[in-house]
């Protein structure tokens, strides 16, 4: 976890997301070397800051997350979740975020003590937290241990997502292919087909098809979250099990695709069947008329008699 920032924003436009970002990486940027690169969501107002020209001065780059991954920030969006969860717990009522509210939840999560044994706020500052004595550390040190850590959790990850604990397995597929993407699938409504641009190892570039129209945007996905169109092999099929192979979804070979048999040929049934001239059409025959009078419902002749305690009383 690392050390978090916020700002608010009045509007979602470039502009203002330029000036936001600026805002919050102008002292985390390196004087001079590489540029500090910031992944975003792909949304059109950091869309247009890809290639922004202030950024640049500014040693800032923009990396758009990938549009079909579901997953395409997860560092980001935990932090975001993480403040939420703050929020909720400073102010458990609800109500509007002011700037002391969101100050006040930041500062508890920078000060929160992590896996490590440290808070962001230490690993920022390399001082204790609590009496402000240096703390000897490599930043190196700590940002390969993450990696390392996130690393070695993906295989676990993915196996408590998958659906019964099987990976999703590679396909081959071929410039030209008509493929359907697993994550599009839903309930309302049927997958789109996306067309195959060009082929660059366990990764694939398509574009959308619908009907005869060809989209202009191209997307990147891996191979093992499409599967082709008109295929016998449906995305079920195409798992296997970790315990049947240890290999990386990178190293699997894609398997044989199964042949898709054809249905049968219907029979011959002529367009118009004739009726027998022995059978009756129990529809032409006309039954008798019947009297569809309806007589008036049944009354009972019953003597009303007043209670014996009305007996001294002249009832009219």
């Amino acid at each position: 976890m690392c050390d978090c920032l916020y700002c608010f924003i009045d509007d979602e436009k470039a502009e203002t997301l330029r000036d936001a970002l600026l805002w919050m990486c102008i002292e985390l940027r390196p004087v001079d070397g590489p540029y500090a690169v910031v992944r975003t969501d792909p949304v059109p107002g950091f869309k247009a800051l890809v290639n922004d020209q202030l950024l640049r001065q500014q040693r800032v780059s923009i990396e758009v997350g990938r549009v079909k991954n579901q997953n395409k920030n997860p560092v980001a969006e935990k932090a975001v979740q993480e403040l939420i969860n703050e929020i909720l717990r400073q102010e458990p009522m609800g109500g509007r975020i002011t700037p002391l509210i969101l100050s006040l939840a930041t500062a508890r999560l920078n000060t929160r003590i992590r896996s490590s044994g440290l808070s962001a706020r230490e690993m920022w500052t390399q001082r204790d937290q609590f009496q402000a004595h240096p703390i000897p550390l490599n930043d190196l040190d700590l940002i390969q241990g993450k990696t390392n850590l996130r690393l070695k959790n993906h295989q676990f990850s993915e196996k408590s997502k998958a659906p019964y604990s099987k990976v999703l397995q590679k396909i081959d597929v071929c410039v030209g292919d008509l493929v359907y993407l697993i994550s599009d699938g839903g309930k309302s409504n049927g997958r789109n087909r996306y067309l195959v641009t060009s082929v660059k190892g366990q990764w694939c570039y398509v574009r959308k098809f619908i009907g005869n129209q060809l989209r202009k945007t191209s997307y990147r996905v891996k191979m093992s979250d499409c599967f082709r169109v008109g295929s016998c092999d449906k995305p079920d099929d195409s798992i296997v099990s970790e315990s049947d192979n240890d290999l990386s979804d990178d190293e699997l070979d894609s398997p044989p695709l199964s042949q898709c048999v054809s249905p049968p040929i219907p029979p011959d049934i002529p367009s118009v069947l004739s009726t027998p001239a022995d059978i009756v059409d129990p529809l032409a025959v006309t039954l008798p008329e019947q009297n569809m009078s309806l007589e008036e419902p049944r009354r009972f002749n019953r003597v009303k008699r007043l209670p014996q305690k009305f007996n001294d009383f002249v009832m009219n």
